[in-house]
């Protein structure tokens, strides 16, 4: 069902691994010249856990019940003093006018998320972490530059990098879906009318699937989200919806006009599928990326054949009707070795994103991906179900201590 709303606030268990093949990524990006035939039965595996041609199409083309909560007072407390310093006010400037939001800081690089809405048409922003003495007035000196390095419109989200974390400052972590659920408790901490800072709590009413909804300039977006019944005023924008445990649930984001109690944020799902890098892009290709791209492109293969080492066959497919690879699907002839989907999301001719098949069972166990394009693995995807989009992430680093101290290594995972 369509809201139109005008209020918008601007201001792990993993299988046993064996040897893997070697990898040759140099066919990406260049124009496919083998005979592709009808795709091999490992692509047509019936059935939703198989890894069909249908559900790696969409994931390449891809733009990544609770408990009630009794605490109270204490605890309170002490999620604003850990969590409040990892949450930034973000100041916006267009022409002669200025706006306030909010964002959170989601790793110790420097990377904050926020709500696209909040820096529409720029890509440069204020951002000031919050200063050690509680009230302590901002300075000049308190603001540095955020570069906004990611958005997704439709979800109405956005990623901005700044070069300095102040000290002591902890990234906030994401929450599970089991956080999420009708009466449970929430926090948020955002900037509302420009008080910086401020702590409110409440419950959630509800969760909005494929919920779709305009704001006053006419821009229109649609996500899953959660429905809250505490204000969102100008100023919390972009802020953290927080979990009875600290955990980022949700991105706050809008109020609904002429209703009171209408309070949505963009939900986790959402989220992380942002964070995976599996929707939006760089704002400076915004322009180029929407009159170049087709209606409609479905993913199709344009070669096959073995690799290099004659020790695996190939699939290469065109996931952007340019007639170039952009994804491959790697097969070792050894039915001990992993299978890899291999995608270049960004069109550098690089891969970065691996989804994994380890034991060969036709079901996806994990999924690596670099969010920042920079040569470095920084995410991983769980899929437990063994379909092709993950159920949850983490951090990479947490998914190395994970495996650490279950007596593994880490890097026999890594693809």
């Amino acid at each position: 069902m369509k809201k139109h709303v005008a209020a918008a606030a601007l201001l792990l268990s993993v299988p046993a691994i064996a040897g893997a093949q070697p990898r040759d990524y140099s066919l990406l990006g260049q124009k496919g010249h083998g005979q592709a035939k009808a795709p091999p039965s490992y692509l047509q595996h019936p059935g939703d856990s198989g890894l069909p041609l249908d559900s790696l199409s969409k994931f390449a083309n891809s733009p990544p019940v609770g408990r009630a909560s009794t605490t109270r007072g204490v605890k309170d407390a002490s999620i604003y003093r850990r969590i409040s310093p990892s949450v930034v006010l973000i100041m916006v400037k267009h022409g002669e006018e200025s706006g306030l939001g909010s964002g959170t800081l989601i790793n110790s690089d420097g990377d904050i998320l926020t709500n696209w809405h909040v820096v529409r048409g720029v890509t440069e922003v204020g951002v000031a972490f919050k200063p050690a003495q509680e009230g302590q007035q901002l300075t000049p000196a308190d603001v540095a530059r955020g570069d906004v390095v990611r958005v997704d419109e439709l979800h109405d989200l956005a990623l901005v990098h700044v070069k300095l974390v102040p000290p002591n400052r902890q990234p906030i972590k994401l929450g599970t879906q089991k956080e999420i659920a009708v009466g449970l408790d929430f926090f948020a901490i955002g900037h509302p009318e420009g008080e910086e800072w401020t702590y409110t709590k409440g419950i959630i009413s509800q969760y909005r699937q494929a919920y779709e909804w305009t704001y006053a300039d006419k821009s229109q977006h649609k996500a899953d989200l959660i429905q809250t019944q505490t204000p969102i005023n100008p100023g919390n924008s972009g802020g953290p919806l927080l979990s009875d445990s600290g955990a980022l649930i949700g991105v706050n984001s809008f109020k609904s006009d002429g209703a009171e109690g209408l309070n949505f944020a963009v939900a986790l799902d959402e989220v992380t599928a942002f964070l995976a890098g599996k929707t939006g892009h760089p704002p400076q290709k915004e322009v180029q990326e929407a009159s170049a791209a087709p209606d409609k492109c479905e993913m199709k293969m344009i070669e096959e054949g073995r690799n290099k080492e004659n020790t695996g066959s190939y699939q290469a497919f065109d996931i952007r009707c340019n007639g170039k690879i952009g994804a491959m699907l790697l097969i070792p002839d050894d039915q001990k070795q992993r299978v890899t989907f291999v995608v270049d999301r960004n069109g550098d001719n690089k891969p970065d994103c691996w989804i994994v098949d380890y034991d060969r069972d036709k079901k996806w166990d994990l999924s690596f991906y670099e969010t920042k394009y920079d040569g470095h693995i920084d995410l991983v995807g769980l899929h437990p179900d063994g379909k092709i989009e993950a159920t949850s992430y983490m951090s990479y680093e947490a998914f190395k201590a994970k495996y650490q101290k279950e007596g593994k290594d880490p890097d026999s995972v890594n693809p």
